[in-house]
């Protein structure tokens, strides 16, 4: 794999994106699953159409993220979504 390849492998690497369903933050996501990246994406008061999240990281290509609702202002939430994520990592 050449220099620059690498610069863009995720692969066997974990991505958090807050607020990742809409706007920038999905974006974000699809561009980091398109890559190879373990995502996952938190939203707020169930906002998400989890559903239509799934169907387009299909079709772009990228892996299927971890959608969790949660708000990570919230120490609880934080802690919980963190947790989540070590434990897909081990």
């Amino acid at each position: 794999m050449t220099d620059e390849l690498a610069r863009h492998d995720f692969r066997n690497r974990a991505v958090l994106v807050t607020g990742g369903t809409k706007g920038i933050g999905l974006a974000i996501g699809l561009a980091f699953g398109q890559r190879g990246a373990s995502g996952t994406l938190t939203h707020k008061w169930n906002s998400a159409d989890l559903q239509a999240l799934r169907a387009r990281f299909a079709e772009s290509g990228a892996l299927e993220p971890t959608i969790v609702d949660a708000d990570v202002a919230h120490a609880g939430d934080l802690s919980a979504v963190l947790m989540g994520i070590r434990a897909k990592q081990l």
